[in-house]
Formats: C-alpha cells, structure tokens, sequence
C-alpha cells in the first residue's frame, strides 16, 4: 500500500499532473525485491492546466430523479452513454473503456477520469490487499456495479474482520471513497496518513515452509495491539519478538523490541518494569552510538518519572531529549519533549509556559500530520481550558481530541476525554450528561485493562448517577478523580 501510495504521488506532482486511469490491484505488480510497480498505462493522461481544479470536481449528475444521462467527453475514454431509470433500478451501458469495479461514482456518470477518480481506487486498492476481494464481489452484472457506484454503496470498512484491526486504515479508505470528489484526500495526504502505519516488506531469504514469524513483523503485529490499546496482546506479541530478536546479530532491533516493552509496561500502568526495559535499552543504544534510540528513551523515562510524580526529574529527561532530537532533525521527537515538558510545567501550576509549550508541540504535530499527537496535546490544552474554567473553550477542545481518537483507533485516548469530559460536566452540575460519559469511559478502561481507571469512573458514575442536574456542586468521594493519565 505504501509503495502505491508513493507511485500514484510521483504521478499526481508532475508537472504537468498525470492521471493513471485505471488503478486496480491487477495492475500493481511485485519486484524481486518485495516492491509494489503500478503498471498498465494505457489509461493515462497528462491533465491539462486547470483541468483538476477542486471547483470542477463535483460535476456528478443527480441520480436521484427519474433518469440521468452522462455522455464521456474525454478523447481517451471510448464513447460512452450511461442512462439510469432510478425508479424501477434500470440501467442502460454501453461500451465502457475503465474498470468498472474500480471506477467512482462521477467516472460511472461519465465524466473524464481525474486525479480524484484516481484516488476513488486507491482507496478500493487498500480494501483488495487487506480482504482479498475485488469490489463488489457479489455483484456480476455491470449493470448492477454501476447503480451501487452512482448511489455511493460501499462497504463499511470498519465492519470487515481484517480491516476493523487497522482503525486508520479503515478511515483513510473511508475518506478515499467521499462521494464527492472535492472531498476526498490528495494523494499527499494519503501518503502523509499511511506512513503512520504498522507495516514491514517480506524479509528476503524467508524460506516458504518456515512458519516461525520474524522479529520485525512480531513487532509490527505488537504495534497493532498496542494502537488499540490492547496492551497485555501487545506485551506477549513483544516478548516473543524479544526471543526472536536474541538469535540476531541485529543489536539495534532488539534495543527496539525492548523500547516497545517499555513503552507498554509503561501504558499499563507498571513503571518498574517499563523503566527496566527503558535502561536495557538505552544501554544497547549508547553502546552502538544510536543517537535517535537514545533520545526517544529518554523521551519515555521522563513519563515514567512524570507518572511517579517526580517532575524534577522528568524535566531532565526531556530536555536531554529535546537536546538530542533537535541537532538531529527529528520533528516528532522534538514534539513529544515540548509537549512532555508542558505536561511538567501544568502539573507545577505554571499555566501560560505550559499552553506556549502545548502550542509549539500542537503546531509541529500539525505539520508532520501526526494525529495521535494533535490529539494528545488538544486534550492537555482542554484540561488547562478546564483548570481556569474556560468550560466551552474546554469542551470544544476535548471534542476535537475525541474526533481524532476515534478516526485512528486509539481506546486510551476515547476513555481519556470522556472520563474528562465526564468531569467537566459534573463540575458545573450537569450530572445527567456526566453520567453517560463515565459509563462509556469505564467500558473502555475494562477493554484496555487500566483498573485503576475503570475503579475512578466507576466511582464517580455512581454519585452523579443518584444526583440531578444543579447549578454548582462540590461533590467529594473516596479515591482521587483527578489522577493524571500517563503522560501520552
């Protein structure tokens, strides 16, 4: 998918652009070197200026009436004439130069292929790689492919089995079959979403019948569990990774394995054992001089100090992260220290530093397309929104974040915004639209494991739940509400 998303932006930035036309997996092939090649240009063709403007995208003819026709009008296209009787579902085609399968709904109404049409199969091009399945397999008649094209019938790609595992994914081909096409991404956007992604080639040199699983893909899997939150998947998915890793002469893979375990003991909750698996690390990455390795170590002590309450310490850490990152180039590193150092300065009740150091993060994240970040750092600015009682300005933000959240997959994240959100409400006494909110978060915290949480909300699920809406409160009950989530 990557390397077809890297293909079709290499034809979408020439200059003039150029439009492949007949995107489907039948003409991506590939290499000796487990590289995807999009082949079969006969379809092609280089736009002409101001061709693809966004204004002009829209020219999809209303189908729901009592018919529409749509002759093609580009000389590449074959004549074609599409007539659809929407009342009685019948459909009149003739003669059609492109893959109907693959084709979007304005391709189907018969205007010229675009760089938006090209977009439209990309789209169904992840949906053949992850499933195995041409579009609309069920349906044999070219007829019938084209109705379900015009009325914009296409699967719910966070229902598929296999899909629903990569939440982004599923949103990226979401967004890749926008009915209209001004609304669907660039390809730069595409690509900017997939490199996000768990992913790893074949491994040359694996022979077919050995079924034992690489290190790198153990971790690529562990990934997987541990963006849903699944944290327990993700640290028995490591440790086999770690095993696998220890035959390797590769030192800095198993450095990495090691981060990952960090990371998740981390999320869990268990700071000794993330802490311990941090310092292995870091020792493995100082010795083969991996600055990179080094930097994003100590990036993770300082939450692990931060967590532990031990902001003096956690300081350190993160500037002799950002001290790293920074030579090196490393946008999101240098990102993930402002933000952490602003997660220490709002725990210290400095709230003008933190919110300038929350913004500076926000705006790199912005840039490299970093969803998670954004979200993370949306959700800082919230709370602080919250502690000066910028109620709206803070709900607004927190909504933001959850947007987010949700688009990428990421439970912890979801249950964190509406456990404050749940908090937010309750403090200004709107109980009933509290109530809601700590119900779904503790759902959530019983899915990722985090029992602390799930206890909290619980907690507090039960006193708003006996309370009615009032115009203040100043509720108190056993356990503290308040316990600030792991640093994100």
């Amino acid at each position: 998918i990557q390397d077809t998303f890297e293909g079709i932006e290499y034809l979408h930035t020439r200059q003039p652009p150029i439009c492949h036309g007949d995107l489907k997996s039948l003409n991506i092939l590939v290499s000796a070197s487990y590289r995807a090649i999009i082949t079969d240009f006969g379809s092609a063709r280089i736009l002409k200026e101001g061709e693809d403007r966004p204004e002009d995208r829209d020219k999809i003819r209303d189908v729901t009436g009592a018919s529409a026709v749509a002759p093609a009008t580009d000389e590449r296209i074959d004549s074609t004439e599409i007539t659809i009787v929407a009342s009685s579902n019948h459909l009149t085609l003739t003669g059609p130069a492109w893959s109907l399968r693959w084709a979007a709904p304005e391709v189907a109404m018969g205007e010229p292929q675009n760089l938006a049409s090209d977009i439209w199969a990309a789209g169904w091009i992840c949906w053949e790689v992850m499933t195995n399945k041409v579009p609309f397999p069920e349906l044999n008649s070219e007829g019938a492919i084209v109705l379900k094209v015009v009325e914009g019938q296409v699967p719910v790609a966070r229902e598929d089995t296999q899909l629903s595992q990569i939440v982004r994914l599923c949103s990226l081909m979401t967004d890749c079959w926008a009915f209209k096409p001004r609304n669907r991404p660039n390809i730069s956007q595409c690509k900017a979403e997939v490199k996000w992604m768990p992913s790893i080639p074949p491994l040359k040199g694996k022979t077919s019948d050995s079924n034992a699983p690489s290190a790198e893909l153990l971790v690529e899997m562990g990934r997987i569990h541990h963006s849903q939150g699944s944290f327990k998947e993700a640290i028995s998915v490591y440790q086999q990774a770690l095993s696998a890793a220890k035959s390797s002469s590769d030192r800095r893979l198993r450095g990495g394995v090691l981060r990952r375990l960090g990371r998740a003991y981390y999320c869990t909750g268990n700071y000794a054992e993330a802490e311990q698996y941090f310092t292995q690390a870091q020792d493995i990455f100082t010795e083969i001089g991996y600055d990179l390795g080094q930097a994003d170590v100590l990036d993770w002590l300082a939450k692990v100090y931060y967590g532990q309450s031990n902001l003096t310490q956690a300081e350190e850490y993160y500037t002799r992260a950002r001290n790293i990152f920074s030579p090196i180039g490393n946008d999101q590193g240098q990102a993930d220290t402002l933000h952490g150092l602003g997660n220490v300065f709002s725990e210290s009740s400095q709230y003008p530093e933190a919110e300038e150091l929350y913004n500076q993060a926000q705006d790199i994240y912005a840039r490299i397309g970093y969803h998670r970040g954004r979200a993370n750092t949306l959700l800082r600015l919230g709370l602080l929104c919250q502690e000066r009682s910028a109620y709206i300005k803070a709900e607004e933000l927190f909504n933001q974040a959850l947007d987010i959240y949700f688009r990428i997959g990421d439970n912890v994240g979801r249950a964190n915004v509406k456990r404050n959100l749940g908090r937010l409400y309750r403090v200004q006494g709107l109980n009933t639209k509290a109530a809601p909110l700590y119900a779904e978060a503790r759902s959530l915290y019983v899915q990722i494991g985090d029992l602390k949480r799930e206890k909290t909300c619980s907690r507090w699920l039960d006193v708003v739940s006996k309370e009615g809406d009032s115009l203040s409160t100043s509720l108190s009950v056993p356990g503290n509400d308040d316990v600030p989530s792991p640093a994100p």
